[in-house]
């Protein structure tokens, strides 16, 4: 079997595994803004754009590796880009301190990457930041990394296309993806009638934001005529920490169950 194919089938059984689903309990729509890997201009230009637009905030996934270094063209945050994005009231999310794929490498491999990732964040913006949720690199999972990392984040995002409606896998957050690679198959205002229609939670995914994107970036105006698409439907625009504490239903009975997901369980990283 090839190892594209097991890493197909490893991510499958991963999405099948729904035991950390939450009712989504909020009587309206909600939005939030993520970016992958923190490129330079994903603060500068997309946290620019959030700002002007709608007076919000995102959420940036940083991986500690990727500091001060420029990837075919890319050039990646600098630790004032970190201090900064804090300092604007962004949430600091974790991507693993290595980019790697975290299903292929296993879970002690995970659980040890952001451990190092939590340390990194801290030593720049000090104790008081706590990473509390995480973005899979690549969206690559399993069943043992994500039960781990379920374990360690509230809140776990994954890279499957699709709103967040009804019963949310809070191990495997769905997105919506502003990449322009998808850019000829996502129907933006499709997908923002949809979610008013629905009460869905639309979580957006990008990395770089520039007039000449990666494949897996946007153009400003792209990342524009999302926020105004959002905005004009009077849809809230919150970082996907702050929106999943609002939007995923509590449990009414401190009932011991493993199935019962309770806010605050897991152990957040510092």
């Amino acid at each position: 079997m090839s190892r594209q194919l097991m890493g197909r089938l490893r991510n499958r059984a991963a999405l099948m595994d729904k035991t950390r689903s939450v009712a989504w309990d909020l009587d309206a729509p909600m939005a939030s803004f993520t970016f992958d890997d923190f490129p330079a201009d994903a603060l500068e230009v997309g946290g620019r754009i959030l700002k002007e637009e709608a007076n919000a905030c995102g959420t940036y996934y940083v991986s500690g590796c990727f500091m001060g270094k420029t990837i075919d063209g890319i050039k990646f945050y600098e630790e004032g880009h970190l201090k900064d994005a804090a300092a604007q009231g962004h949430e600091i999310g974790c991507h693993a301190f290595q980019h790697e794929k975290l299903g292929q490498q296993g879970p002690r491999f995970a659980r040890q990457t952001c451990e190092d990732n939590a340390a990194f964040v801290r030593d720049i913006l000090g104790s008081g930041v706590k990473m509390t949720s995480f973005a899979y690199p690549y969206g690559d999972t399993s069943l043992t990394v994500k039960s781990a990392l379920s374990k360690k984040f509230e809140y776990c995002r994954g890279v499957r296309q699709e709103l967040n409606t009804g019963k949310v896998d809070r191990g495997q957050i769905s997105v919506i993806s502003l990449e322009i690679r998808h850019a000829a198959y996502v129907d933006i205002k499709r997908t923002v009638a949809d979610a008013v229609a629905n009460k869905s939670w639309i979580v957006f995914l990008t990395h770089d934001i520039r007039e000449n994107p990666s494949p897996y970036g946007s153009t400003p105006a792209m990342l524009e005529n999302a926020v105004k698409a959002v905005t004009e439907a009077g849809i809230q625009i919150l970082p996907l920490r702050d929106a999943a504490i609002r939007g995923f239903k509590k449990p009414q009975l401190a009932v011991s169950s493993p199935g019962l997901w309770v806010p605050g369980s897991a152990t957040a990283y510092s």
